[in-house]
């Protein structure tokens, strides 16, 4: 996403002139020549950059292929909530039948079976499922005489769990975008994707968030730390102070700006 690749620049710039620095003091330490040390430093740094290009040239279209994934996946779960029942139904119904599933209808909802397990399949796509959701489907699963159901959505939200936690003796699975974003590939079919979401303003904070995440504390932490400790033995030892102070400094604004990332229980395997 565009979000990210403006991390990934914002790493890239900032590593690079903490890189140029440290080459520059090291090679004016070595030559006392500030012209000379300047231009090896940038030299040095431009053959860090070819080698480094050349040797993580499989990472990146790796990492193209996952940010063509991502965009895809939100383009499909923003159009899901635009599909009628009818639509929705039917697709599913053919995703599951390449799943394995024997598919019928009861009432007009979906019916699956597998391994002598039969389940109501209930989808909701307009927002966080909740508990209301959550009965819904117990009360198709109850009327389809099912021995679980099999509750579709975007994410759980609030009270959706404990409802879920309460229908003791049931064989029920909840399967949230990232699992149904998983079957889909698994067996190579997706709904057709009717809108896109729109790209709205981004905040500063927002964009704080994706440039100091929460993953990016270790690396500033360990590169502050490298370069405290190389101030005791440098002769520039204000020049490497600085860089740890700055880098300190950073480390402060993962935490206060970058977030946490909740993990989400998957189900895929019940599938």
């Amino acid at each position: 996403m565009k979000k990210n690749a403006l991390a990934k620049k914002f790493d890239l710039i900032f590593v690079s002139i903490v890189l140029y620095a440290l080459l520059y003091i090291v090679y004016y330490a070595l030559y006392r020549n500030t012209v000379f040390s300047l231009t090896l430093a940038f030299m040095t740094l431009a053959a860090l950059h070819v080698l480094y290009w050349g040797l993580t040239r499989g990472r990146r279209e790796r990492i193209a292929k996952e940010k063509c994934e991502r965009e895809h996946c939100e383009a499909v779960f923003y159009s899901l909530p635009y599909l009628n029942e009818q639509a929705l139904a039917s697709f599913f119904q053919a995703l599951f039948e390449k799943a394995g599933y024997r598919s019928e209808y009861f009432e007009g909802s979906l019916v699956v079976e597998k391994g002598g397990k039969r389940r109501a399949v209930f989808a909701s796509f307009a927002g966080p499922c909740g508990e209301r959701e959550v009965f819904s489907a117990e009360h198709l699963r109850q009327r389809a005489d099912c021995v679980g159901f099999i509750l579709l959505c975007d994410s759980l939200g609030e009270g959706a769990r404990d409802a879920l936690s309460s229908l003791i003796g049931n064989d029920n699975i909840a399967l949230q975008r990232a699992d149904i974003y998983a079957l889909m590939k698994r067996h190579d079919t997706s709904p057709p994707v009717l809108y896109k979401k729109p790209q709205g303003k981004r905040s500063l904070k927002e964009i704080f968030s994706y440039m100091f995440k929460r993953e990016r504390f270790k690396s500033f932490f360990l590169l502050a730390l490298i370069m405290f400790l190389f101030s005791f033995v440098s002769p520039f030892k204000m020049y490497y102070l600085v860089f740890s102070g700055v880098l300190y400094i950073f480390c402060l604004f993962t935490l206060l700006f970058g977030g946490k990332r909740d993990k989400v229980k998957s189900e895929l395997d019940k599938v």
